[in-house]
């Protein structure tokens, strides 16, 4: 992308530095999705931006602050939805991750960020703090509130419940890919069958 391609990217009426800013951080997601972490390089995200290395380095010190600043500042917020039932709230988590992982940056980031968090590097850390561990957070918020009200039985495992249930989501497009061709009802019924097994007593 050359400077004049940049410039098309910006919206009328934006500070041209928050539009470079945005265009830079496009460019290190880009460039860590196509080569990983260790094989990007400033000088190459530089290029696909259309700037020179030191608009870069006048913003961040290294490639590692780059692209961990342009990782975290696509990661959504997220807050647990409350349907009035633990089904409608975990559908709604899980269709949410699945969407997630089938159609944004961040699912297209998500299979480096693998690697990263499997060998514990400082961005997998963060990434594990600050992404992954809310997520699972609200599953657990989720299940709490259930069994609350009284929809699910008493000492089930809240943990092996969320490895469940993200897990089949994960896995699913680790192997599979997108899934465009995905079940309308696949994520429905991945949350129905493990419920079944955490149904409360009949009322």
């Amino acid at each position: 992308m050359n400077e004049a391609q940049a410039a098309a990217l910006r919206k009328p009426g934006r500070p041209r530095d928050e539009e470079l800013q945005d265009t830079i951080i496009h460019a290190a997601l880009e460039t860590f999705v196509e080569e990983g972490l260790d094989a990007a390089s400033v000088e190459g995200i530089a290029s696909r931006a259309g700037v020179g290395k030191a608009t870069i380095y006048r913003r961040w010190h290294s490639k590692e602050d780059l692209i961990s600043d342009a990782i975290f500042q696509c990661a959504e917020s997220v807050a647990a939805p409350d349907t009035g039932s633990t089904r409608g709230d975990l559908i709604a988590l899980m269709s949410k991750l699945q969407n997630d992982l089938s159609c944004s940056m961040g699912g297209q980031i998500f299979p480096r960020m693998v690697g990263e968090v499997w060998d514990r590097t400082p961005l997998g850390e963060a990434f594990a703090q600050a992404v992954i561990s809310p997520r699972r957070q609200l599953i657990f918020e989720v299940l709490s509130r259930g069994a609350a009200r009284g929809e699910l039985r008493e000492g089930f495992d809240a943990e092996l419940i969320a490895d469940t249930l993200s897990g089949a989501v994960i896995v699913r497009r680790m192997v599979a890919g997108p899934l465009d061709d995905k079940p309308a009802d696949r994520v429905e019924r991945l949350v129905d069958l493990v419920l079944e097994g955490l149904a409360g007593p009949v009322q």
